[in-house]
């Protein structure tokens, strides 16, 4: 378990545009000793950003520099990292709902608003939030992230669960040992963001985790302050803290935001 947080809280401590001694303290430790220790730096000066404000500041966190190199929202959930994309998004096509792909996207909450009660920071948490197509948004709905096989349809209306959506991310019934309900899998070339912005959830807000709805059947919260996750969870970690260039540009600006 130790090597497990050590190799997970790397990523998020390694990134470019720190001033020098930022993370004194850490050399040495390991485990869960490591992990409080970046929450107390990490926690000390904090600004909240409105939720509204997340309407333009994707704008600067979650452009696509990096596939079709055009400036659009990157939507993970949308992308196609090898080919042309279905649909695309700038900060005008924001929308509520959707009946189907490509009509707009909205703010998705990584972990979902039901696990922390829909309350500040966490609500406003730009670490955490993505822009996403709002039907991908809409089905995946309060499911956590874990492998599953889909289904041949579409996750246009009336489809729900199980679908497959146009980039070929899936929801549907989990296939991942320790859990047997429905999930959303993201492509395999965003798992690693997904898997950074859920172990920073755990580290930011360690000294909170009990008061999250961890008891929520579809919450992988344990309640456990140190560990954070169920084991089911943490062993899909280790197959996907890869690191990408989307969450290093991502966690850059919001390091110089703090």
């Amino acid at each position: 378990m130790k090597k497990l947080l050590f190799f997970a809280i790397l990523p998020l401590v390694n990134f470019a545009q720190i001033p020098s001694g930022y993370y004194d303290g850490t050399t040495g430790l390991t485990g869960y000793a490591l992990k409080s220790k970046v929450h107390d730096i990490i926690s000390k000066k904090v600004y909240s950003y409105t939720y509204d404000d997340l309407k333009t500041l994707h704008g600067i966190t979650d452009l696509d520099k990096y596939y079709e190199n055009d400036n659009t929202l990157l939507d993970i959930y949308s992308e196609k990292p090898n080919a042309a994309d279905a649909y695309n998004y700038d900060l005008s096509n924001i929308i509520s709902s959707a009946s189907a792909e490509g009509l707009g996207w909205n703010r998705e909450h990584g972990m979902p608003q039901s696990t922390f009660y829909g309350i500040y920071p966490m609500y406003s948490d730009m670490h955490c939030i993505i822009p996403a197509d709002a039907r991908i948004n809409q089905l995946r709905s309060n499911y956590p992230y874990a492998r599953n096989n889909g289904a041949a349809n579409d996750c246009n209306s009336p489809n729900t669960t199980p679908c497959t959506a146009t980039n070929g991310s899936k929801l549907g019934k989990s296939t991942t040992p320790g859990y047997t309900t429905p999930v959303y899998e993201p492509l395999d070339e965003f798992k690693g963001d997904v898997a950074r912005y859920l172990l920073y959830y755990v580290v930011r807000y360690e000294g909170h985790l009990g008061n999250n709805n961890y008891l929520l059947a579809t919450s992988p919260l344990d309640g456990n302050e140190e560990r954070g996750f169920e084991d089911w969870y943490i062993n899909l970690f280790e197959e996907n803290t890869s690191r990408s260039m989307r969450k290093s540009l991502k966690n850059g600006w919001f390091f110089i935001a703090l």
